[in-house]
C-alpha cells in the first residue's frame, strides 16, 4: 500500500499533463526522478541557538519548473512528463501530528532547489537531498523563525515546572544510559548528551509538568501572509506509555483555561512529532487569548505498575517579521 496515494496523485496529474499544450512536441515516454530521503541541515548561525538537526522527513512534495508533480512519501521514484534542462524543487513534507493521513510540507524548512537534466526513459537520482532550517534572524524584513521555547536538557535547569496533581518531574537522563556504545556516536549528533526523563510507579502515578513563563508575544496569525500562518510545536521521544501535549490560554479579562490537544502513543523507536498548534492559537486570538504555555501530563494507566518516557528537543516556534 506504500505509495498508493501518492501513486494515484501522479498518474492523475500525468493525465491532466498530457492534454496540456504546454507539452508540446508529443512527449508520451516519461523521465524518471528518483529520491531516496531528505535530510535536515543546521546553518550555524541557527546552532548558535541549541537547535540539533532532529527531523524526520516523510515525503517529498516536488515541482518541477515551478509545476506540482506530486507529494511522495520517501524513498520514492516517479515518473515526469518533462526533459532537458529543468529546474527541480523538493520540499519537505512531514506527518501533521504524527497521522499518516495529514501530510503537508512543513513551513520551518527550507527547500531544496537545483537543476538537473531529465532524459526520457531513463531515472535521475537526486540524492543527497539536503535541506536548511529556516532563519532565526533577520536584518532584511523578511519573515523569520520565533524560537519561543527549545528544551533539549544539556542545562541543569529546564524550562518546565510542575502543575497541580503532579506526583513527579522530568527529569535529565545522560544518553549513554539509555543507546547502545555501537549506537551512542551517531544518536549524540540528534540528541547530544542529555534528555528528558519521565518516570511513572505506583508511588508516582502522575506527571504533569508545564512551561515556567507564559508568552505573551505571540502576533496575531491570522494576520500573517498565509505561507507563515504556523504554529507548531516539535520534539522527539521514546515512550512504552501514552501522554498528552496541550495549551494554557490565557485571556486579557477571564484568566486561564487548560485545552488538551494531541495524545501520543508508546512508540519503541525513537520518533520526531510535529504538532500544528495553528488554528488552536488562531481561534483562541480570537477569543481575545494574549498569552499561552505548553504543558504534557502523563497518567499511569490502570493495571500498570511503571512507564518510562523519554523526550528531547522540544521547540515551540511560529514565524515573525
Amino acid at each position: 500500500m506504500k505509495n498508493l496515494y501518492f501513486t494515484f496523485i501522479t498518474c492523475l496529474l500525468i493525465l491532466m499533463i498530457q492534454g496540456c499544450s504546454k507539452f508540446e512536441g508529443g512527449q508520451s515516454v516519461p523521465a524518471y526522478i528518483s529520491i531516496d530521503s531528505i535530510q535536515l541541515q543546521i546553518p550555524g548561525t541557527v546552532s548558535l541557538h541549541g537547535i540539533t538537526p532532529s527531523a524526520q522527513i516523510s515525503d517529498a512534495w516536488v515541482y518541477v519548473d515551478d509545476i506540482l508533480i506530486g507529494a511522495f512519501e520517501l524513498p520514492a521514484t516517479f515518473p515526469v512528463l518533462h526533459h532537458g534542462d529543468c529546474r527541480i524543487t523538493i520540499r519537505p513534507g512531514v506527518l501533521l501530528n504524527g497521522i499518516n493521513t495529514t501530510r503537508e510540507r512543513y513551513p520551518f524548512y527550507e527547500n531544496f532547489e537545483n537543476n538537473f537534466i531529465l532524459k526520457e526513459d531513463s531515472v535521475t537520482k537526486i540524492n543527497p537531498v539536503n535541506v536548511n532550517f529556516k532563519p532565526i534572524t533577520t536584518n532584511d524584513g523578511n519573515y523569520y523563525v520565533k524560537i519561543i521555547a527549545n528544551e533539549n536538557f544539556e542545562d541543569i535547569n529546564t524550562i518546565f515546572d510542575t502543575m497541580t496533581g503532579s506526583s513527579t518531574m522530568i527529569v535529565r537522563e545522560s544518553t549513554s544510559q539509555i543507546f547502545s556504545e555501537s549506537d551512542l556516536p551517531a544518536k549524540k549528533i540528534l540528541y547530544n548528551n542529555w534528555v528528558g526523563k519521565i518516570s511513572l510507579d505506583t508511588e508516582h502515578p502522575t506527571c504533569k509538568i508545564i512551561l515556567k513563563d507564559k508568552y505573551e508575544d505571540m502576533p496575531i496569525i491570522s494576520y500573517l501572509a498565509d505561507d507563515y500562518q504556523a504554529v507548531f510545536v516539535e520534539f522527539d521521544y521514546l515512550s512504552n506509555h501514552d501522554f498528552m501535549i496541550g495549551t494554557e490560554t490565557f485571556y486579557n479579562t477571564s484568566g486561564s483555561e487548560y485545552n488538551d490537544f494531541l495524545g501520543t502513543y508508546s512508540n519503541s523507536q525513537w520518533k520526531k512529532l510535529y504538532v500544528n498548534l495553528t488554528n488552536r492559537i488562531i481561534n483562541d486570538q480570537n477569543n481575545n487569548a494574549d498569552a499561552f504555555k505548553i504543558y504534557i501530563i502523563a497518567e499511569l494507566a490502570a493495571g500498570e505498575t511503571s512507564a518510562e518516557i523519554y523526550i528531547d528537543n522540544i521547540r515551540w516556534m511560529h514565524f515573525i517579521k
